[in-house]
């Protein structure tokens, strides 16, 4: 399980296997989670675009897509500036919600959440 946990905010994911992990995000005043497809390849890119984008700083973007489902995704996004814009959307069509979210984070909190990956 990777845990991305600042003051106001918490994201969590587990890969259970193959194509399967589970998305849980907690803010102030919401909170969702979701089973979450992924492919290896898409995950792998994700891991590797943000160690990236948390090593350089550099602007830009990690995102990661649910290859077979629903359409959730996560995304992180560098100002060039040590921030990072985490937003996403999360979709449950049994329970009949949908969550959308974004929060601000320093490069700080990036650092065990990559390594949990």
């Amino acid at each position: 399980m990777a845990t991305l946990s600042t003051q106001d905010f918490e994201l969590e994911l587990t890969v259970i296997g193959d194509y399967d992990a589970r998305l849980t995000v907690k803010g102030k005043n919401y909170y969702g989670a979701v089973s979450y497809d992924i492919s290896e390849h898409e995950y792998n890119k994700f891991k590797k675009d943000l160690t990236e984008l948390y090593k350089t700083l550099k602007e830009g973007e990690a995102v990661l897509n649910e290859d077979y489902g629903n359409g959730n995704f996560i995304k992180f996004v560098s100002d060039g500036l040590g921030h990072f814009i985490v937003s996403g959307k999360l979709y449950d069509y049994v329970k009949f919600w949908r969550l959308s979210f974004t929060e601000t984070v320093d490069q700080t909190y990036l650092k065990n959440f990559i390594n949990e990956l």
